[in-house]
């Protein structure tokens, strides 16, 4: 929802799916899933992007690769949409190609400093090593592009009010309180037009 109100291409929906636990076990039996086997538990799913294409970039595509999201025209609103998340894991394979210079952003699951964060771990969240900067400048954008990045977080704030109360509403069923209202904190912390200011430069 944040993503598609800061005009950022995404996936048009998503789902939270009830699914029992021993059809989890079966699918994923590397991880540690809680609950018996008729337990249901929360996963996730978006709707498909059509005409998609998952972008692996090898060592030799990459320069390829490089110049055309140089060129992608959402490039600066979604470093600066991961910069204000704190997402730890924007590399290239959560970008899907669309045609040309056009890409869709996909999995957020690691925001907010990733899978196991807390509001103690929210309260001390500094540098952020933005895989999508990386990959598109090298973790050093010119002056000009750090200028747009910048620019680019002034949606923050309206994209926030814009979604906040079906978040919160979504975060109702789906957090303790004290985690719901910490998260709340940092996303409103970050959406200050000043606070991007130096961080992606």
């Amino acid at each position: 929802m944040l993503a598609k109100a800061c005009g950022l291409t995404t996936a048009p929906r998503a789902f939270i799916l009830l699914m029992h636990v021993r059809k989890l076990r079966k699918l994923f039996p590397e991880h540690k899933w809680p609950g018996s086997d008729d337990d249901l538990y929360p996963t996730w799913a978006t709707e498909e992007l059509h005409d998609s294409k998952l972008t692996l970039v090898s060592e030799a595509d990459a320069i390829v690769w490089r110049e055309r999201v140089q060129q992608w025209d959402q490039l600066p609103y979604a470093i600066a949409f991961h910069q204000w998340l704190q997402n730890i894991d924007a590399n290239a394979g959560n970008l899907l190609w669309l045609e040309g210079n056009e890409f869709a952003l996909i999995d957020y699951a690691d925001i907010l400093g990733g899978q196991d964060w807390t509001p103690e771990s929210l309260e001390s969240a500094g540098y952020l090593h933005n895989k999508l900067l990386q990959l598109a400048y090298g973790g050093v954008p010119d002056k000009a592009a750090a200028r747009a990045i910048e620019e680019s977080h002034r949606v923050a704030d309206s994209a926030w009010r814009q979604t906040k109360g079906t978040i919160m509403d979504w975060w109702g069923d789906l957090l303790k309180r004290k985690d719901r209202e910490a998260a709340c904190r940092f996303i409103e912390a970050r959406s200050d037009p000043e606070w991007i200011k130096g961080k992606v430069a």
